[in-house]
């Protein structure tokens, strides 16, 4: 695997404003109290530690060992026992579990941080593969604003917008949209500024048909 892109983003990731309140929407969608679940860039337990009181168990990949250190350190806060709820580092495009689940999810556009057709085409198959018959697999995406073609022209604006702003552990973090749908979180100060993590908001994988992806996996 490649190296931890977001190992200094890990102990600021949860203080995004900005993420999405969908708990309750994948809580809904759990077919029964004992569902099996399986979550795919799993990333600081946000989703996976409140979800693991409403589901039989889950289990949940990422490839980020800084934000799997704080999904750990939250469940065995939590006193979340393993066969309940468990992280483990994994590619999400390439993984063999040998087991099957009722639930697989992928929340908050993690799949649209893949880069390629491969990815893609990978993730979709380890999804068939550990899919129970019946189960549901849910993939959160979103359409960037105006549209590719709009995205694409303003890619490269260098203006900056300021959209949120807040202070953990005494260190102010800062979010600016570089361009349509491109932002950049970092450490302000008076006298530098430290960028944390980069934020896309688009696909950077091909726009070939989704259809195609499933038929072939």
């Amino acid at each position: 695997m490649q190296d931890d892109i977001r190992a200094e983003a890990a102990q600021y990731y949860d203080a995004n404003p900005t993420i999405p309140d969908d708990l309750a929407f994948y809580t809904a969608r759990l077919p029964s109290a004992d569902a099996a679940v399986l979550e795919l860039g799993c990333g600081t337990g946000r989703v996976l530690l409140p979800l693991a009181a409403a589901c039989g168990s889950i289990y949940g990949l990422d490839r980020s060992p800084a934000m799997l250190a704080r999904c750990v350190q939250k469940l065995q806060a939590a006193g979340m026992p393993p066969a309940k709820a468990r992280a483990e580092r994994g590619d999400i495009t390439h993984f063999v579990l040998g087991r099957q689940f009722d639930v697989i999810i992928a929340p908050y556009r993690v799949f649209q941080l893949l880069e390629t057709d491969l990815q893609v085409e990978g993730l979709f198959r380890c999804v068939r593969a550990h899919l129970a018959p019946g189960g549901t697999c849910i993939l959160n995406v979103f359409h960037p604003r105006g549209g590719f073609e709009r995205v694409r022209q303003e890619w490269e604006r260098a203006t900056e917008v300021c959209l949120w702003e807040t202070t953990v552990d005494g260190v102010r973090l800062r979010c600016d949209e570089l361009t349509l749908s491109r932002f950049m979180v970092y450490c302000a100060s008076h006298e530098r500024r430290h960028h944390i993590w980069p934020v896309y908001g688009s696909p950077t994988c091909s726009p070939a048909p989704r259809s195609s992806w499933i038929s072939r996996a």
